[in-house]
């Protein structure tokens, strides 16, 4: 657990995908494609809200802050 500690946990709660959009400075089209080819966070349904979660925001950026230090690419979609 001391690792987990060291490292910042993500705020409890979630966004709309227009909230994820704007901070992530991205087009919500942009997102559905990244959806479609599995390279989006991970989407929660809750009745008729689409939401995503600080901490699936959070995996994500980082997941692809690492692909792109990896692959030398500056574009995500």
């Amino acid at each position: 657990m001391g690792n987990e500690e060291s490292q910042q946990a993500a705020p409890f709660g979630a966004m709309t995908v227009k909230e994820f959009c704007e901070a992530m400075q991205i087009d919500r089209s942009t997102l559905w494609k990244l959806r479609q080819r599995g390279e989006a966070p991970e989407i929660l349904f809750v009745g008729r809200k689409v939401l995503i979660t600080y901490r699936a925001a959070e995996q994500w950026a980082r997941a692809m802050e690492a692909k792109s230090q990896a692959t030398g690419e500056r574009e995500i979609a």
